[in-house]
């Protein structure tokens, strides 16, 4: 299987603990107004793993893009292997706010867009980075930004992982540590 992470900053194909043997991963990144497979499908986990854990988050989200590029990463290995089982894995806070076509609404066009992972039977999982406070050293929230947030930003969290058919998971519920083997 490949598997598939975006998210602000981050992107598609995560290092994650179902990765077992055989399994590839790649990382899609993005950030500003685009986003790049910056680790192409790979069995090696660990070199994924290093690059996810040198980006960067914070700035513009170009969500739109980074999931078009994690579908077509996706379609492009399923040409190739027809038995492929893909999971994407999407961290975002869901604050998306740079459209893929320009003039669109970038709301608008990323339910779209996620609404295709569900048409293609594509599995995915939304880690919603915005969700509560997660107090660990690792946080990507300051107790500020985390009491900013609205129940809305959490609905609208849900509201793209419905729109994708995936499962929802708020990042405060994922435990602290490391379960990537390398």
């Amino acid at each position: 299987p490949s598997q598939a992470a975006t998210g602000r900053g981050w992107g598609a194909a995560a290092p994650a603990p179902a990765a077992g043997p055989g399994a590839r991963v790649a990382v899609v990144a993005f950030r500003g107004r685009d986003a790049e497979v910056i680790v192409p499908p790979t069995r090696n986990v660990g070199r994924a793993r290093r690059r996810v854990s040198d980006l960067h988050v914070g700035g513009n989200t170009p969500l739109c893009h980074g999931l078009v590029t994690a579908y077509e990463l996706v379609d492009r290995e399923r040409r190739k292997d027809d038995s492929l089982y893909p999971i994407v894995v999407v961290f975002s806070d869901g604050k998306v706010n740079i459209p893929y076509k320009d003039g669109a609404d970038p709301e608008e066009e990323v339910l779209r867009i996620a609404a295709e992972f569900a048409s293609a039977d594509i599995e995915s999982v939304y880690v919603d980075t915005g969700h509560g406070l997660n107090d660990s050293k690792y946080s990507l929230w300051s107790d500020t930004k985390a009491l900013a947030a609205t129940r809305a930003d959490y609905e609208w969290n849900q509201t793209l992982s419905d729109a994708m058919d995936g499962a929802y998971l708020p990042m405060i519920d994922l435990p602290d540590g490391d379960y990537v083997r390398q």
